[in-house]
């Protein structure tokens, strides 16, 4: 390992050392100016500006070295684009700065100051002082800068790299663990020359973990996308009778990775019905449709029952996450295969895989970006005990950007230190050869251990209480536990309740919930006693637990206490017990066209978006215009969009300042809500709608022409209303022209018009009739295009040669530029 270390690091110093060596030849280059053109130097020298800052640095040697230094270093350890792109910059000003710093120089500035300098130039004896000045500075200043990148390279090889924690995380705990991958390559016949394993094992740094060394066997180049091995030619031969253990290849790959536990700071999260606002092309992608994350109506149904109520997006995520934490089957059988969504909503059974591909095609069939994440975790199941190849999911909240949920391992906003995650835990294999060439790779092993591990979770607090102490030994009773959420965030949590022989418990063991920031969140089971003799009094413990904390209670039971009725411990239960749910029924509206329609217009679109927190089921939509109602029945999901066409009549004349109201009523129906909810809503809503009523746009073109010497001159006369950005194409066989119109803006339905002349060159005409178009291009109010056409013909008499040649020249330019665009 430190041999490694010690091998990378000579190997850093030495390619920057060349490079500093290449780049400090700008010494060699001022050197070579000086002695090269020191006629034209002297001229600086005589300037003012000049003669002052050959004041300023005179005796300050130290300082000018400092600077160049700084600007040599900085393009040789820097190598990001920013630093690229400068580089010439600080190049042209080392060698500029490097110029003034010799000719401030006592013994140059007397060199330059002869006059034989501006005759002949610098004699043999000037010449050698100024190389010998710039070989021992070039040296010095290479030294210098080698010296400061070893010292840079070693503390920055030891140190390895600094974690900036911003102040919207939370750190809980960490842990720190040890990454190694090993492989064997073995190519079956000697026909190939290179061989390349790509890797994408490389652990990605993000807010959560970090690499804190990454060593290979043999030197690999570690890239953004992984690390790449590489052999050409070593180990084995392009020809000849080789044996297949001497062409046997191996790469080993290790890494430490430092890990912690950060709770995203979601103190406020936004409803479903606003995600859509956020979002840009690169985060629609992850709303995709994919052949593995295949959602469809059944999906996307189910999905809308399960979030029913949530009244934000991280509600509504985490419900999903716990219906497949509690529903989903684990089977080990299925590891290594990727069934698509539908399959495993169908079957309900995979591994972590089949887990995440469920969550990410359920939530982006309501809207909601999602992705996969791979890496590893460490499992505490038997068959598969310890670190293994692990996927879970990254869900994308708007104020918050990526929020890790594993539905598989019931980790919901965040993940535990076990989890590593990593480019693609995967390698590839790339080599030259013949049509022969065949490459058998072995498989590859791949190791996590845990080196230390530190810290302790404390973002929740756990109170555990029954309805009473004392029970009859026939008797019912409630469990409750008070969950305290210490963090100033959204917190998701799973509980369960302990088995006991003497107690039934009359509901799921395993209750799931969201917490708000900073709040209690109180759970209940309801339980009756079962099995238990008159003759002794019993103590009943339970326990209620998680992953991370455990809280224990008892109530006693025997002949002489009261019993509980059933109906009295479940209203107990439905009092206490927190609610997350906030049913809401709302649907927003929207009808295009938004402000104009044109007497032909024969439809009205409208997209109703159910904004709500509730399935709309009969949803009855009435449309209105004044004439005649019509009316549409129809399911709408939670954040889904639908589209209605209404039908409508206009006439112009019917209409007082030609505007029309139109009404559309949304009942929601009398029973959109379930009897266990109690919650009463409006069932209608009437919105209004105001529109604009014009006449379709209309034109219409008058022309005539007049001839003279040089010129055609036309005549255009342009009637109409109701356009919108006017503009006029004159098109002949070697000339296309646009003029922009500003026609006079007068009220809706107003005849506006407009007279234009223009002069056409005859050099623009062949001789005899030339058969011009003109086209009136406008949109209406809704931007549709419109076009108004004519043709005229222009009879040109007389055309000499010069007259043809140029029309043909001009027909030849006009033909390339419509083919260039």
């Amino acid at each position: 390992m430190n041999m490694n270390i010690g091998m990378s690091i000579i190997s850093t110093i030495l390619k920057t050392a060349l490079r500093t060596a290449v780049i400090n030849l700008s010494f060699l280059i001022s050197c070579l100016l000086v002695i090269i053109a020191p006629e034209e130097l002297r001229v600086f020298y005589k300037k003012e500006w000049f003669k002052r800052l050959s004041k300023v640095l005179n005796n300050k040697i130290v300082i000018m070295n400092v600077i160049v230094i700084i600007s040599i270093v900085v393009i040789v350890m820097l190598e990001n684009t920013l630093c690229l792109s400068l580089s010439p910059i600080l190049l042209v000003f080392i060698i500029t700065f490097e110029i003034m710093r010799i000719m401030s120089d006592k013994r140059i500035k007397f060199s330059l100051s002869k006059k034989s300098v501006v005759e002949k130039g610098l004699n043999r004896k000037d010449t050698k002082r100024v190389l010998r000045i710039c070989t021992r500075d070039y040296l010095k200043t290479t030294s210098i800068v080698v010296v400061i990148i070893v010292i840079i390279v070693i503390i920055s090889t030891l140190l390895n790299r600094f974690d900036f924690i911003t102040t919207s995380r939370v750190i809980v705990s960490g842990g720190v663990r040890n990454i190694s991958l090993r492989t064997g390559l073995i190519p079956v016949n000697d026909s190939v020359t290179n061989l390349q394993a790509n890797t994408n094992t490389q652990t990605n740094s993000t807010i959560r973990q970090y690499i804190d060394w990454l060593l290979t066997k043999p030197n690999a180049k570690i890239t953004n996308d992984g690390v790449v091995f590489v052999w050409e030619n070593k180990g084995y031969k392009s020809g000849g009778s080789v044996s297949v253990k001497e062409q046997e290849l191996s790469f080993e790959l290790r890494a430490r990775v430092i890990t912690k536990k950060v709770y995203p700071r979601v103190d406020e999260s936004i409803k479903l019905s606003s995600i859509s606002k956020f979002l840009n092309k690169t985060l629609r992608q992850y709303l995709e449709r994919t052949e593995r994350f295949d959602y469809n109506e059944l999906i996307r149904k189910r999905t809308s029952e399960i979030i029913e109520g949530s009244p934000d997006e991280f509600t509504a995520v985490s419900k999903i996450g716990f219906w497949l934490y509690k529903n989903m089957n684990y089977d080990l059988k299925m590891s290594g295969e990727e069934k698509s969504a539908s399959w495993v909503f169908e079957n309900m059974r995979g591994t972590c895989d089949e887990y995440s591909a469920l969550m990410i095609a359920m939530l982006r069939s309501i809207g909601i970006p999602s992705r996969e994440v791979e890496g590893f975790s460490y499992s505490n199941m038997e068959e598969i005990k310890g670190f293994n190849a692990h996927s879970w999911v990254e869900v994308y909240f708007p104020n918050n950007g990526w929020l890790e949920f594993d539905p598989t391992y019931g980790e919901f906003g965040s993940v535990d230190v076990t989890h590593i995650r990593v480019l693609n835990a995967s390698v590839n294999y790339e080599w030259v050869g013949d049509d022969t060439a065949v490459l058998t790779p072995k498989k590859t092993i791949t190791r996590t251990e845990v080196i230390d591990y530190s810290g302790k979770v404390k973002d929740i607090g756990i109170n555990v209480s029954v309805m009473n102490n004392k029970v009859d030994i026939d008797s019912y009773n409630v469990v409750y536990a008070i969950i305290e959420n210490k963090l100033n965030s959204y917190n998701a949590k799973c509980f369960r309740i302990s088995e006991n022989p003497n107690l039934i418990i009359l509901s799921d063991r395993e209750k799931c919930f969201v917490m708000k920031p900073k709040t209690n969140y109180t759970i209940a089971w309801v339980v009756r006693t079962k099995d238990l003799s008159s003759k002794y009094l019993y103590t009943i413990p339970i326990s209620i637990y998680n992953r991370e904390v455990r809280a224990r209670t008892e109530f006693k039971s025997s002949i002489f206490f009261n019993a509980i009725k059933e109906e009295e411990a479940k209203k107990f239960a439905e009092e206490i017990e927190s609610k997350d749910y906030e049913l809401k029924s709302d649907v927003s509206v929207k009808c295009l066209p938004s402000e104009v329609l044109y007497e032909d217009g024969k439809t009205l679109s409208c997209y109703f978006k159910n904004t709500g927190t509730t399935n709309l089921n009969d949803l009855r939509v009435c449309f209105n215009d004044g004439l005649r109602t019509e009316c549409r029945i129809m399911n709408l999901l939670i954040n889904e969009l639908k589209k209605i066409n209404f039908t409508i009549t206009l006439n112009l004349s019917n209409y007082v300042n030609n505007t029309k109201r139109f009404y559309i009523t949304i009942n929601y129906g009398a029973n959109q809500h379930t009897n266990q909810y109690d919650k009463k809503t409006e069932n209608k809503r009437t919105i209004f709608l105001e529109r604009k009523i014009l006449k379709k746009p209309y034109y219409e073109l008058e022309t005539d022409y007049n001839e003279s010497k040089r010129n055609i001159t036309l005549y255009i006369k342009i009637r109409g209303y109701n356009g919108k950005n006017e503009k006029l194409r004159i098109k002949g066989s070697s000339f296309n022209k646009i003029i922009q119109l500003n026609l006079e803006n007068k009220g809706d339905n107003e005849i506006k018009t407009k007279e234009i002349t223009i002069d056409i060159n005859k050099d623009l005409l062949r001789k005899g009739n030339n058969t011009i178009s003109i086209d009136l291009l406008f949109n209406d109010e809704h931007y549709r295009k419109y076009e108004v056409h004519k043709d005229i013909t222009l009879f040109v008499k007389d055309k000499d040669v010069v007259g043809t040649i140029k029309y043909y020249l001009n027909m030849l330019l006009n033909w390339l530029e419509n083919l260039l665009g």
